[in-house]
């Protein structure tokens, strides 16, 4: 055990020599087999030797399974030998998201090349097959859909989510339609519900690694979906007891529904956008995050558009209700872990007592 050192030094066999005045000794360390591997390996790849690194990386690997910058040697040296999916792979266990994303770069452009002819004649017969198709309907007026003698039911839940499109681009009157046309009911609120949980859950496992470099062992999807629903229904209870105190003229009813419908951009576009991001690189950051925060917006923006069409408020009003709808949520939920945290004492303290009667 080493005291008091004031020297270290090394030698070209990867010893450590450390002088301890307070034992007056000079201690010799040897290099275990793993961190030899691991100074050889290193050396080599720092160097450029990157082919010659990887038998050292694969006795690393050996050795300790969970030694992260081992799969990044490999993946470097995959990378410069052209082999861009085998990098994939290792760089995807390193957890080296950029490393991953010029990886793919590489190998999409190695199929883009492979198909580009296939791809430029498809889209070519596409566009004169649709070029074809829409001169005969304009002439001979084909495909003109024939309208069912049957009538709809007047309301249904089918189309009280068509309403949803509405309210995209009218919002404040598609907002006010809920409530006093009775365009949206709990059938409908509930199943945008479901489906934004549902895109939320897909967006999180589903993106691509460029964007979301966390293994999916690390992710609780139970988590992530209660701490969603219990946020969502903070906002219903608390922006509705805040709109009574304040004259809203909005019903729980009318702030559920009205809940739910807001939520209809971020089930428009998080699917696709989680589905696409398997496809994109991060030179391509900017059109990710163009649409991921246009949608975080858009959701945003509608909820505002929901308070001030459904409680009949101005803009003043609405950012007013807003800031003492969020205080009212942190207000509640220390109120709340306040309860549980004292009625956990008391259930514990109870026991005690319990323990030390029955003695």
């Amino acid at each position: 055990m080493t005291q008091s050192p004031v020297a270290v030094d090394t030698n070209s066999h990867g010893e450590l020599f450390i002088l301890d005045d307070a034992l007056n000794v000079v201690q010799k360390l040897k290099p275990t087999a793993f961190g030899a591997a691991i100074r050889q390996a290193f050396m080599l790849t720092q160097s450029g030797n990157y082919k010659e690194s990887v038998p050292y990386w694969e006795e690393v690997i050996k050795l300790n399974a969970l030694f992260s910058p081992a799969y990044h040697g490999l993946a470097q040296a995959a990378f410069n030998e052209g082999d861009y999916a085998k990098a994939i792979a290792y760089y995807k266990l390193a957890g080296d998201a950029a490393g991953y994303s010029d990886s793919f770069w590489q190998l999409r452009l190695q199929w883009f090349q492979r198909h580009f002819s296939l791809i430029a004649n498809s889209l070519l017969i596409a566009s004169v097959a649709l070029a074809v198709a829409l001169r005969l309907k304009r002439n001979f007026r084909f495909g003109a859909p024939s309208r069912p003698r049957w009538k709809r039911p007047r309301q249904t839940w089918i189309r009280q989510l068509r309403h949803a499109f509405y309210i995209l681009k009218h919002p404040l009157d598609g907002f006010s339609d809920l409530r006093f046309k009775n365009s949206g009911g709990y059938v409908s609120a509930f199943l945008l519900l479901g489906s934004a949980v549902l895109v939320l859950l897909v967006k999180t496992y589903y993106t691509g690694f460029s964007f979301n470099p966390r293994p999916a062992s690390e992710l609780n999807g139970g988590f992530i979906m209660s701490g969603f629903l219990v946020s969502w229904l903070s906002w219903v209870v608390c922006h509705y007891l805040i709109g009574s105190i304040q004259q809203g003229e909005a019903r729980f009813k009318d702030v559920f529904v009205g809940s739910s419908y807001a939520l209809f951009p971020f089930v428009l576009l998080s699917l696709p956008l989680a589905l696409v991001s398997n496809v994109l690189t991060l030179s391509e950051a900017s059109i990710y995050q163009f649409f991921e925060w246009g949608a975080m917006l858009w959701c945003g923006a509608l909820f505002f558009w929901k308070i001030q069409s459904l409680q009949n408020y101005s803009v003043g009003e609405t950012v007013v209700n807003i800031a003492l709808t969020l205080l009212a949520m942190i207000v509640m939920w220390v109120l709340i872990f306040t309860v549980f945290g004292l009625a956990s004492e008391l259930v514990s303290f109870g026991y005690t007592i319990y323990q030390e009667v029955t003695k």
